[in-house]
């Protein structure tokens, strides 16, 4: 996710006495203020995915996502990943939400779609929309994350990942 969503969670986290957000960059130095507020830097994407239950990613494109799951995924383990829930911000082709969805599902990691609208500055006050799709308990699990800590507010789609790029796209 991007810093103005994850400084956000990270406040929130420390206002309920939460375990800090566990977070990952190519460039490090890019969380500094992250870390300034309680945030714990992870030195790679699988590290950090080892450590967490939730993660959110937002990626530049689907090749970005791709990518990154072959970072996170390790071959060789068959349950590295079981029970996580991973959440994509990303703005992606439908597809490609499905693939990552049938990707993490093999390790036992549910998989959410959530692109967001709104710019940076609308991030920074916690205003985004969210448009959210994927498994129900999934979806309920990340949810005191969003509505009143990242956004104002959430569409829900349903459990078929490919709807909330659609909706996204048609925005």
């Amino acid at each position: 996710m991007g810093l103005p969503m994850a400084t956000n969670l990270q406040k929130h986290l420390a206002s309920l006495g939460a375990p800090n957000l566990h977070y990952f960059n190519r460039t490090i130095s890019r969380g500094d203020s992250l870390k300034g507020l309680g945030g714990q830097p992870s030195s790679t994407a699988r590290e950090l995915v080892a450590s967490s239950d939730i993660v959110f990613m937002s990626l530049s494109d689907d090749s970005a996502l791709e990518s990154t799951l072959d970072a996170i995924i390790d071959p060789a383990s068959q349950n590295q990943l079981a029970g996580k829930i991973v959440a994509d911000t990303s703005t992606i082709h439908p597809d490609s939400s499905a693939k990552a969805q049938a990707r993490l599902a093999e390790k036992g990691a549910k998989f959410i779609a959530s692109p967001v609208f709104g710019a940076s500055p609308v991030a920074a006050q916690g205003k985004l929309l969210w448009i959210v799709a994927g498994p129900d308990d999934a979806v309920q699990a990340i949810s005191p994350y969003l509505e009143g800590v990242m956004g104002r507010g959430v569409i829900r789609v349903g459990e078929d990942v490919r709807q909330s790029s659609m909706m996204k796209t048609a925005g």
